[in-house]
């Protein structure tokens, strides 16, 4: 089965409209070509429109199929239709949000639960894209935008915000909108969030890189790495507490 049969159409039209989107664009990335996935690893840390288009067009249906097959085989999709008849509002935290394949795919398996019957309330939905490639973020602004145009008469309200940040920038910025939210559905607290990352090579990589050459520069200069102590054991530790604190909002 190909991955874009696992797409409802109103989810399947949006995946091909922001296709032509990208198409239209004044100055559009060269991103279709054969050789685009042998280079798609040197691209990832880009912030750059044919970065974000390139992971678009490479790892979007992987993506997809990843969040698709967890909800309906390990959480279960019995076990989310459960929670939602119980309070139908839930905010999805997207981070490293790319061109929305994990909201989206969380939205195609409500849409599933509604045309089979399992899910007749209206539900309300608030995404958070979080991404530090400002194009990525205009790629998942314009995807959330066309899939929330195609699912208003399914009964389901959506709603979205946007960070322009990295994860441990956003922390902050997404704490506070999460607390607006809670304010506008006159909740006490937030009970459905999903916190979704569904890539998390790239930016480790980087910062690994980043720090090992910060530490090769300053040996180049004749001071003795046994100083520093191990970055390799510390390393790590920041994204683990920003995911805790993520966790905690």
């Amino acid at each position: 089965m190909s991955s874009i049969e696992l797409f409802l159409p109103e989810i399947e039209e949006a995946y091909l409209e922001l296709h032509t989107w990208l198409s239209s664009l004044s100055d559009p990335p060269n991103y279709r070509r054969k050789t685009i996935q042998g280079k798609i690893e040197k691209l990832l840390p880009e912030p750059s429109m044919l970065s974000a288009a390139a992971q678009y067009y490479v790892l979007f249906p992987a993506h997809f199929f990843k969040v698709t097959h967890t909800l309906n085989k390990v959480i279960g999709s019995d076990t989310l239709a459960s929670w939602l008849r119980s309070t139908p509002r839930i905010c999805l935290v997207d981070v490293g949000c790319g061109a929305g394949a994990a909201s989206a795919a969380f939205v195609n398996c409500l849409l599933k639960l509604r045309k089979d019957g399992v899910l007749t309330q209206p539900i309300e939905i608030c995404c958070f894209g979080i991404d530090v490639n400002p194009s990525a973020v205009g790629l998942y602004n314009k995807m959330i935008s066309l899939v929330k145009s195609k699912i208003g008469s399914q009964g389901f309200t959506l709603d979205y915000k946007l960070i322009p940040l990295g994860d441990s920038e956003a922390r902050i910025q997404l704490k506070d909108m999460l607390d607006e939210k809670r304010q506008i559905w006159g909740q006490p607290f937030l009970s459905q969030v999903f916190i979704m990352q569904i890539n998390v090579v790239s930016p480790f990589s980087k910062r690994y890189a980043d720090v090992r050459k910060g530490y090769e520069e300053l040996g180049h200069l004749g001071i003795d790495p046994s100083l520093f102590g191990s970055y390799h054991q510390a390393f790590g530790r920041q994204e683990a507490t920003t995911y805790k604190q993520l966790l905690e909002v």
